[in-house]
Parts: structure tokens; C-alpha cells; sequence
């Protein structure tokens, strides 16, 4: 009589919070607590306070026990837990973290869904087995399954192009249309382009442009304009001195100029 155990893991770079409607389902799941007010400190504690190998914030394993027709498995996902969550009143890093998790919820269900997929029916082809060919079958289909969980990681980029990312960049950006008044703006992005790109989509107007752009914390974007359509638009660090410029910009060839809009990291729009 013969044992064999198994197992597989895989990493991913980050998750997010359990007070998210998101669940993992088939499998177990663990949690390491972590705290903070931004996404540096969130950041600065899943790399602190994860325990999985090689420092990563997310681990799924899988494990297989084989007696003869008897086939065991196991699943776990640790995940990070977002302590105060529920109390926190920072909209935009609340939304960016529950996207974040939802994500990667759904990228480690993939793993999971997988893992599942190879060894039930498994489990039941191996009634009619030896137990030397069950073992060589579970085996088997274990080594392509671990295949498979490779190639969903590459396709995905463990689930980075879904969404499942946790970074301290805080990219701004503002589009506007000045024929109709028109406005699109993106906060706590990953990258410039996404940011650029997503403020260009929410604004919903005939002649919309990007007009800045900005990263960093405490960083704030404003836009300033006139009656005659005319505008100004600058970002700088905090919200009164983004105001002052944008309106020093308007001023320069409109009159009657007044903030349209400002939005800044962390925050999203601070001002109608």
C-alpha cells in the first residue's frame, strides 16, 4: 500500500478586504490582519505581516492524499484582511481596494475552479483502478492541471489585467469639453495612460481633451473656467494651490473665471 502526496501553490500579488461581497467558494480561506489609512500604509503592511514564501500578499495551495480508490484533497487561499475597513470614510481608497479584491478573489477562484476541475472526476475514475494505476492517474492529471494553473497565471498575469493589483500609485487626471461644459475625471490610478483614459471616458461631451495630469499624495488637479467657455486647468500639491493655479490660468485671457471642479489623490472630487 502506497501514499502519495502532492501539492501546488500559487501566488498572486495581492487581495483585498472580506468586507467586500466577494467570496471564495469550494475552499478554505485564511486571513492575516493588516491596518492603515492609504494605500502606502495597506501596502507597507501585506509586505510586512504576509508569511507565504518569497514575500507575496496571496497564497493559494492545493494538496492531494492518495490510498489505493481513496482520494483526499485540500484547498486553502490566504488572503490579507483589511482591519477597520468598515470604519474607514476614505471613499476613493475604499473603492479602490474593494475592486482590488473582488479581483483577485476572482482570479484565486479561477485557480481554485481548476484544481477542482482535474481531480473530482478523477476521484471517480479511480473507483475501477488498481491501486498502482489510480496513483499513476491522479498523478497525472494533477501534472495537468498544475499546466493549466501556469497557463491561466500567463494569460492573466496573475489576474493584474483583471484588475488584481495593489500599488501606492496615485495617477490623476481630467478631461473636458469647454462647447458644453462637460467633465471626466480618474483618481488613484496605476498608470497615467489608465488614468488619462478613464477620465476621458466619463466625460460625456462633444469636444472632450485631456487637460492635466498628475501622481503622488496630497496631489489635487483643478479646472477653472468662465462664461464664455473659456478655462484654465492645473494640479499641484493640495487642493488650494491646484485652485490657485487653475484660476491664475483662467484669468489670464477670460473673465468672471470660478473652480469648476477639483479632484485630488485619495479623495476624487472635493469640490460641485
Amino acid at each position: 500500500m502506497r501514499l502519495v502526496f502532492a501539492v501546488h501553490v500559487c501566488f498572486v500579488a495581492a487581495l483585498n478586504p472580506v468586507l467586500a461581497e466577494a467570496q471564495i467558494t469550494k475552499c478554505k480561506t485564511s486571513f492575516y490582519d493588516i491596518e492603515g489609512d492609504t494605500s502606502a500604509d495597506l501596502l507597507t503592511e501585506m509586505k510586512t505581516k504576509n508569511k507565504t514564501k518569497g514575500g507575496h500578499f496571496a497564497m493559494t495551495s492545493y494538496t492531494y492524499k492518495i490510498n489505493c480508490q481513496t482520494l483526499k484533497t485540500t484547498c486553502v487561499v490566504s488572503l490579507p484582511r483589511w482591519q477597520g475597513r468598515a470604519e474607514s470614510e476614505n471613499e476613493a481608497l475604499n473603492q479602490k481596494w474593494d475592486k482590488f479584491y473582488d479581483a483577485l478573489v476572482a482570479h484565486e477562484q479561477g485557480h481554485v475552479d481548476i484544481f477542482r476541475a482535474a481531480m473530482r472526476p478523477a476521484k471517480k475514475a479511480i473507483q475501477a483502478m488498481t491501486c498502482g494505476a489510480a496513483q499513476k492517474h491522479v498523478k497525472a492529471e494533477f501534472a495537468k492541471q498544475s499546466a493549466t494553473q501556469k497557463k491561466f497565471d500567463a494569460e492573466t498575469k496573475h489576474g493584474t489585467l483583471k484588475g488584481a493589483f495593489f500599488g501606492v500609485a496615485n495617477y490623476l487626471a481630467m478631461a473636458y469639453s469647454p462647447v458644453d461644459d462637460a467633465l471626466g475625471y480618474a483618481y488613484d490610478q496605476e498608470t497615467q495612460e489608465a488614468a488619462t483614459e478613464r477620465a476621458l471616458a466619463e466625460c460625456n461631451g462633444k469636444a472632450c481633451k485631456s487637460l492635466t495630469w498628475a501622481n503622488g499624495a496630497k496631489k489635487c488637479i483643478s479646472l477653472a473656467t468662465s462664461a464664455n467657455k473659456g478655462y484654465g486647468s492645473a494640479w499641484a500639491e493640495g487642493r488650494q494651490a491646484a485652485e490657485d493655479k487653475a484660476m491664475a490660468g483662467c484669468n489670464k485671457r477670460n473673465k468672471g473665471c470660478a473652480i469648476r471642479a477639483t479632484v485630488c489623490t485619495g479623495e476624487g472630487k472635493v469640490t460641485p
